[in-house]
């Protein structure tokens, strides 16, 4: 067998030489110049050809971080600083949701309520008064008895010095309408309840109403028609005290306030459930004594625009004894319909220094205070 080797036998041709490797050249170098131009020196960014880059040991997400010291953590004994101003942001806030609905502005350096308040105009709304079914809680826990009492609110009735004139007295009686639609109202409505300006008329001859006869003198609410009636000649039962006149009008006021609420027409349920006529007249004296206090109450909400001083509120006081029902009938004849002196002196007094309308709550009061 012919032995053939790899590679074949002949002469050797020339190796040839390999190319000599050339040094790294850094594409990056031109662009940086050294010195001068571009970032200075000590910024210039280092460049690194890829094979540099490769040997960096141990990579860069191995690396330990250089240690610093821990960062000096921030003390909470302080937090009680502030503490005082927070608390008095919640009752600023809490005041605002509260009061701030009254809107309030300042005449004469006083800060009066209501100021805002659109009074309805007489005799709109509703024309009769809340008629609900048989509910004791209208009398005892009504929503108005929650609300406070506005001081102050303004109020500038005309200054009539000769009530005895039916003309100045009508105006004089439509103007404190208003003032006490002002003074309820917001209340009323906070309530749940629609506030209404009853219509007043002052009278000076016989007439008939819903609620019966135009008597002389007298002075009543018809809750028929929500009407006020007052007659001319008022001052025979109030006197001529510019105060007394006014307290019979809030006391009649008060009435439409109480018809309002649901107070009026409860006042008749738990009259026919009386079992006596005794039951009967006491309900119809906490309804009267209530008046009273309302009555007082919207005195002191107006004190300070009408003007009225302590010698107004012992007038007041003073007219609230004249109309016991002692004043008018005998011994054997009481207790009767609307209370005795005392009791109504005592719910008018109370009524002066009410700051919410539950102060004249008379439906939870010992009996022996609506006598």
């Amino acid at each position: 067998m012919a032995h053939v080797s790899y590679p074949p036998r002949g002469p050797v041709p020339p190796r040839s030489q390999p190319a000599r490797p050339q040094p790294y050249q850094n594409p990056y170098a031109q662009q940086w110049p050294a010195g001068g131009g571009g970032y200075p020196a000590q910024r210039r960014p280092q460049q690194q050809g890829p094979w540099q880059r490769q040997l960096q040991w141990p990579p860069p997400q191995f690396q330990q971080p250089q240690w610093q010291p821990p960062a000096p953590k921030r003390s909470g004994s302080a937090w009680w600083l502030v503490l005082p101003l927070v608390v008095l942001g919640l009752m600023v806030g809490y005041y605002a949701l509260t009061q701030g609905a009254d809107d309030t502005a300042t005449v004469d350096g006083v800060d009066y309520l209501h100021e805002d308040y659109a009074v309805p105009a007489v005799g709109e709304g509703p024309t009769q008064v809340v008629d609900t079914l048989d509910n004791p809680a209208a009398l005892t826990d009504n929503p108005l008895y929650v609300q406070p009492v506005p001081i102050p609110v303004r109020c500038e009735p005309s200054d009539v010095t000769n009530v005895r004139d039916t003309a100045e007295l009508q105006r004089r009686m439509d103007e404190l309408s208003e003032c006490l639609t002002r003074t309820f109202g917001p209340a009323l409505e906070a309530s749940g309840f629609q506030a209404y300006q009853p219509r007043v008329l002052v009278y000076d001859s016989a007439g008939v109403t819903p609620c019966g006869d135009l008597d002389m003198p007298n002075a009543f609410y018809c809750g028929a028609n929500q009407g006020i009636y007052l007659s001319a000649d008022l001052y025979r039962i109030a006197g001529t005290h510019q105060s007394r006149i006014d307290y019979v009008m809030a006391h009649e006021y008060a009435h439409n306030v109480q018809g309002r609420t649901g107070i009026l027409i409860q006042r008749v349920y738990e009259q026919r459930k009386a079992v006596s006529e005794a039951g009967e007249l006491e309900v119809n004296r906490r309804l009267e004594t209530q008046a009273d206090c309302l009555a007082a109450s919207f005195v002191t909400s107006v004190a300070d625009s009408v003007g009225y001083t302590d010698a107004d509120r012992q007038e007041i006081l003073s007219a609230a004894r004249s109309v016991g029902d002692d004043q008018f009938l005998p011994p054997e004849d009481l207790p009767s319909t609307h209370g005795t002196s005392a009791s109504r002196a005592l719910w008018t007094e109370r009524g002066f220094g009410a700051t919410v309308f539950g102060d004249c709550n008379t439906f939870v009061a010992p009996a022996d205070e609506v006598r």
